[in-house]
Order: structure tokens, then sequence, then C-alpha cells
């Protein structure tokens, strides 16, 4: 249950703090509202669901990858640079983050397992920081309290951004 939760933690950072963020920070308000909204929705509505949704369903999937690609990315950049275990935190990071199935729930996950030193398996999918023992209920608040950091950081970063695009 305690990697679950972090693993949680650590995905829903990217997917509705950071792809807002960066939305907003490219196309102001209507951007932070209408760009991830509408892709979570399809995505949610339609994903890998069933073989009846057909390409609708991998289609949509396929577009929440692609438009996750940068948040992802710059997502787990900002936790790694707030993680009290940075060294570990991109070690794992570069050797874990491609062993989920999907191209951007591992970037965000594996830099937390090293940030916390803690094992996150999904039994049957996948296992990131296999070194490591499984986390403990204290742990989740531990990667609330990093998200929680990075979050700050990323909003100033967004502000920085956004004062920068108005001007320009």
């Amino acid at each position: 249950m305690s990697a679950a939760a972090i693993e949680s933690v650590a995905e829903n950072f990217v997917d509705s703090w950071v792809a807002p963020l960066l939305a907003y920070a490219a196309f102001g308000l209507a951007g932070a509202y209408g760009v991830p909204r509408r892709k979570y929705t399809a995505d949610a509505m339609w994903g890998y669901h069933s073989p009846a949704d057909g390409w609708l369903g991998k289609s949509s999937a396929r577009l929440d990858d692609v438009m996750n690609l940068l948040p992802a990315r710059i997502g787990t950049a900002i936790l790694i640079l707030v993680s009290p275990n940075r060294r570990e935190s991109l070690q794992v990071w570069r050797t874990n983050s491609g062993h989920t199935a999907s191209p951007n729930a591992g970037q965000s996950m594996a830099a937390m397992a090293g940030a916390l030193g803690v094992r996150l398996e999904k039994r049957g999918h996948y296992v990131l920081h296999p070194e490591s023992d499984a986390p403990l209920i204290m742990d989740i608040g531990r990667a609330c309290r990093m998200v929680r950091r990075a979050m700050l950081v990323s909003a100033g970063l967004t502000l920085l951004v956004r004062m920068r695009v108005r001007r320009g």
C-alpha cells in the first residue's frame, strides 16, 4: 500500500501539477485549463480499457503519452533537484525509468524511489530500485514533503517563464 501511494504521489505531481503549469506558462489560463484536462479525460475514458474501444482507446492513450513527454521529464528533473538524496535519485532514474509500460510514469516514480531509498513495485509489471526495501508508511509522508517542495519550485519557475512569455 505504501508503494502504491508513493507511486501515485510521484506520478500525479507530473499529471496534475507540472503539465497544467507548463500549459499555463505557454498558453495562459486557457491552456492550463483546456490542454491537460481534455487529454486526461480522453485517456481516462477510452485509454487502454478494452479491445472494444480499439483505435479510440489507443489513440487517446498515445496522445497522453506524447503530450506528457516534456512534463514528465521536467517534473522528474525538479524532483531530483529537491531530493534529499540527489545522487541516488538521479542514478535510479537513469537505470530504472524505462522499466514501466508507460514512457512517462517511470520517470518520476524512479526518481522518487531513489530519493527515498525504497523499492517501488507493481507485481508482474515493474520493479523500480529493486535492491532497496519496500517502503514503510512513514515514507509516504517523506514523498509528500518532497512533492510539496517540488511544487513550490515548479510554481516559481512557471511564474518566471510566464512573465517572460508575456513580455516577449
